[in-house]
């Protein structure tokens, strides 16, 4: 899914086309926010929600465990299920603490400190 989603953050970071802007008024003095920066910064925060997520959490160990009981060797599968017990929720715990969408569009060029900031007096206007 993270493939997935820096595809189409590099689709939309080469092409001029899907430049544009949104015009938003409100009382900071902000007024632009480029549909490409909305865009990464919802995506990743949906990328973030799907590795935080207690839910899609025990969603990826179902997983990771029925990968593990395809293995027809024993010994294998021994250490497929070790692996998977022991260093898939320390993995996700890892991603989790240091995907901050802000950051990655950041360095990504996609999106710069006032449309960030923008972003996030909207976001906390709708909560």
């Amino acid at each position: 899914m993270l493939v997935t989603i820096l595809f189409i953050f590099c689709i939309f970071y080469t092409s001029d086309a899907f430049k544009m802007t949104k015009v938003e008024e409100n009382n900071y003095g902000m007024r632009n926010i480029t549909w490409e920066c909305e865009f990464c910064l919802s995506g990743c925060s949906l990328a973030r929600y799907f590795v935080n997520d207690f839910y899609w959490r025990d969603i990826y160990m179902l997983g990771a465990e029925k990968l593990c009981a395809f293995i027809s060797s024993e010994k294998i599968k021994k250490i497929c299920d070790k692996y998977t017990s022991k260093y898939l929720p320390e993995i996700l715990d890892a991603i989790g603490s240091v995907f901050v969408p802000e950051e990655i569009c950041l360095d990504f060029n996609i999106c710069n400190f006032t449309e960030i900031k923008m972003f996030t007096i909207q976001k906390n206007n709708k909560i």
